[in-house]
């Protein structure tokens, strides 16, 4: 029974069920101010007996080997993934700089890519904190509205295509709709 928590009673009979556990409380503790969600995911956890990880993406040495050998070009983010529209201007920047320079740190070389938490244009972020991204030293950063960047596109309001989808054929769907648009 998750119902003070917002989500209600839910059956676990399976991974499925589980699932659709971790998104109801994803989308129930996203919007929180960071504070809240952070205690509700504590006292979530404390309530059933789990240690929260502190490992959740990936190593120091398994960015490094990726930018390093893969020829992957690492973009950064914020220190803790929050709202960027629900922070007040301030704390916005000091999110986006430190995780700039948090994970600059980890890979010793500058980091030129941003990606909004979410990434909801309007939503998640806005022009103040695209503004604020291109202060703090990127050269672009992503959003995750739907769609091809074109010619002309705002360098720090970039669409992207997100790889989200369940089934190949939805993936292929989303493919298609977006490359029309």
């Amino acid at each position: 029974d998750l119902t003070d928590v917002g989500v209600g009673v839910v059956a676990l009979n399976g991974a499925e069920s589980r699932i659709g556990l971790i998104h109801k409380l994803i989308g129930q503790f996203k919007y929180q101010q960071m504070t809240q969600r952070q205690e509700s995911v504590e006292a979530l956890a404390s309530r059933f007996g789990v240690s929260l990880p502190d490992d959740l993406m990936m190593t120091t040495d398994e960015l490094r080997k990726l930018a390093d050998s893969a020829g992957v070009e690492i973009g950064g983010h914020t220190r803790n993934h929050p709202i960027l529209t629900r922070l007040e201007d301030g704390a916005a920047r000091e999110e986006i700089l430190a995780g700039k320079h948090d994970l600059e740190a980890r890979l010793e070389r500058p980091v030129r890519l941003f990606a909004y938490p979410n990434g909801r244009p309007g939503k998640d972020y806005d022009a103040r904190h695209a503004a604020m991204a291109r202060e703090c030293g990127f050269e672009l950063a992503v959003s995750t509205a739907p769609a091809a960047a074109r010619v002309g596109a705002d360098p720090f309001q970039l669409p992207r295509f997100t790889p989200w989808d369940r089934t190949p054929g939805r993936f292929g769907l989303r493919l298609l709709r977006t490359l029309m648009t």
